[in-house]
């Protein structure tokens, strides 16, 4: 109690104007040493600075926000009350214990004048976007709406392309690339049986 009464006292003489020059140069390291703010207040002031953060794990994934890691903030995601996944970048990451949210803004779809090469590929998880970012309102997302991470790769002014870096995406690449081999291979074997045995093939 006597040493409150004692802060109290040195605080108001603090403020004083006839206190020495010198003494009031002191008063800010003496404010910071000796702060009037309750302990209550001062947690609030560190939670609202610790809420953002520049990374955050989701079951073993690091996500990032642009500013700090471009590559990682790259997201395909369901955006609020949608169930098509778009792509975009995560501009903000709000954290508070156990809860995240992404901040995130969408890259722009391609122009209706442009030609996306990939349209044929439908096995191939790549598209093509515009360079730009949507100017729209950004998406408030949890980490749980992220489908995979993508990989930009801007080739124009105007274009880039975006590849699915999901591994359900990499699953059916890969097993589209091992039936055709092993289509290719029947045809082989086939070919050459017919060969072998003397038959005329429309191959040769």
């Amino acid at each position: 109690m006597n040493s409150h009464t004692r802060g109290a006292n040195l605080r108001q003489w603090l403020r004083r104007p006839e206190c020495s020059e010198i003494v009031q140069q002191f008063k800010c390291l003496f404010d910071k040493a000796f702060s009037s703010k309750n302990p209550s207040d001062r947690n609030i002031e560190q939670n609202a600075r610790h809420s953002e953060r520049a990374h955050y794990n989701h079951n073993g994934v690091v996500f990032s926000r642009a500013s700090t890691h471009l590559g990682n903030s790259l997201i395909l995601y369901y955006p609020p009350l949608s169930t098509t996944a778009i792509v975009g970048s995560i501009q903000k990451i709000e954290a508070s214990g156990e809860e995240a949210f992404f901040w995130v803004k969408r890259q722009a779809p391609l122009s209706s004048n442009k030609y996306d090469p990939f349209c044929r590929y439908t096995s191939f998880p790549a598209k093509v976007y515009s360079s730009l970012m949507d100017n729209g309102p950004e998406d408030r997302i949890r980490p749980q709406a992220v489908v995979s991470h993508i990989a930009r790769f801007e080739f124009s002014s105007e274009r880039a392309v975006i590849l699915n870096l999901s591994r359900v995406c990499f699953f059916n690449v890969l097993l589209d690339v091992l039936i055709m081999k092993s289509r290719i291979d029947i045809v082989i074997r086939r070919v050459f049986g017919k060969l072998e045995a003397g038959q005329r093939t429309d191959f040769f």
